[in-house]
This record gives C-alpha cells, sequence and structure tokens, in this order.
C-alpha cells in the first residue's frame, strides 16, 4: 500500500514538471537569446533562484543564468 502510494505521488511531481517544462522558454541574462531546453536538462539544472535556472545557452554558447519566461 505504502508502495503504491510513493508511486502516485512520484508520478503527481513528474506530471507537474512536465506541465511546467510545456508552457515555459528561457532566456539567456547575457545575450537575451529565448530558447527551450530538453526535459532532461530542464530536471538537472540547478536553481538559482524563483523562476532561475544555470542553463547552457545555445545562442552563445555559454552555461549561464536564464530566466523563466511563458511561451506564448
Amino acid at each position: 500500500m505504502v508502495i503504491l502510494i510513493v508511486l502516485g505521488f512520484i508520478v503527481i511531481l513528474l506530471g507537474i514538471a512536465l506541465w511546467l517544462y510545456q508552457r515555459n522558454v528561457w532566456r539567456c541574462m547575457e545575450c537575451n537569446f529565448t530558447f527551450r531546453v530538453r526535459f532532461s536538462q530542464y530536471l538537472a539544472a540547478p536553481n538559482l533562484g524563483v523562476h532561475q535556472k544555470e542553463l547552457y545557452c545555445p545562442y552563445c554558447k555559454k552555461k549561464t543564468e536564464c530566466l523563466e519566461e511563458r511561451s506564448e
């Protein structure tokens, strides 16, 4: 019974993460390039604050602080 509860909780958390991943894009603080990341990058990237992650920018080719923005 406990295993089912834990598995259900994990599924719910992954569902929330997938929903957030699909609705947002990221903007590099150095070059202002807006881009999307892979889901694995989204989960593995360290958070730097609310709506901020350290991500690899495909335009300036640097690992920089990026801001989360809503995609249109």
